[in-house]
């Protein structure tokens, strides 16, 4: 092949590759263009006058702030959600049914649901939390007292005798009339993980995660 044959091949090849490339990239813009992208985001809200659930013997349900957004181009939609809850040892335990889905009127959302390019919606969770016996009886005893618990009176109560929903110790500490029960990592042996997955139409899974308490107690 002489060099002017070789000289051609090559040109034929680069403008065949830039040939493909025009195609290629094209397609790929507008295929990411049309891809989900959803961001969930999980915090625990049991403060104040937010109610807890006791939710039978050895478990409760307590809000959590869920954020979906939607910082795609097309409107997806959240066809099922799912629970996973990782205690300190590491047990995992899922639950399928999460419960209480809120907006921010009070009422009660059904799936699906559908979110907007660009919008985000903010919803209250109610997420079930395994608790020992101990701290099962005492919630029990409070709830046949009252016909709503909120976080504020399970926490108090539970202070009484020095421990948290989740039998860690608490000191109670008095500022200005009101009390507050300190936590130290130290203290803290108990310090569940949850995991909220939000299932969308087109088959993608979005996972939030929280930990209740800023201590790196699961590695």
């Amino acid at each position: 092949m002489s060099l002017n044959d070789k000289s051609a091949l090559v040109i034929s090849i680069i403008s065949l590759m830039v040939s493909a490339l025009a195609v290629i990239v094209p397609y790929y813009q507008n295929e990411k263009q049309f891809e989900e992208q959803i961001v969930t985001y999980l915090k625990d809200s049991c403060v104040a006058n937010e109610e807890i659930k006791i939710n039978g013997y050895f478990m409760i349900k307590i809000p959590y702030h869920y954020r979906i957004s939607n910082n795609g181009n097309i409107t997806s939609s959240i066809t099922a959600l799912s629970v996973s809850e990782l205690s300190q040892d590491k047990q995992t335990q899922t639950f399928a049914n999460v419960g209480e889905l809120i907006d921010s009127n009070k009422n009660n959302v059904r799936l699906p649901i559908n979110i907007n390019s660009g919008e985000s919606k903010l919803y209250t969770i109610y997420i079930p939390i395994v608790i020992n016996k101990e701290i099962s009886d005492k919630l029990i005893s409070l709830k046949k007292m009252n016909k709503k618990i909120t976080c504020e009176m399970a926490e108090n109560f539970l202070g009484q005798d020095g421990k948290d929903f989740f039998n860690n110790r608490v000191s109670v500490k008095t500022y200005e009339g009101n009390m507050h029960y300190i936590r130290t990592c130290e203290e803290i042996k108990n310090n569940p993980t949850v995991f909220v997955k939000a299932h969308t139409a087109k088959g993608n899974i979005i996972t939030a995660k929280n930990t209740i308490y800023e201590c790196d107690l699961l590695k």
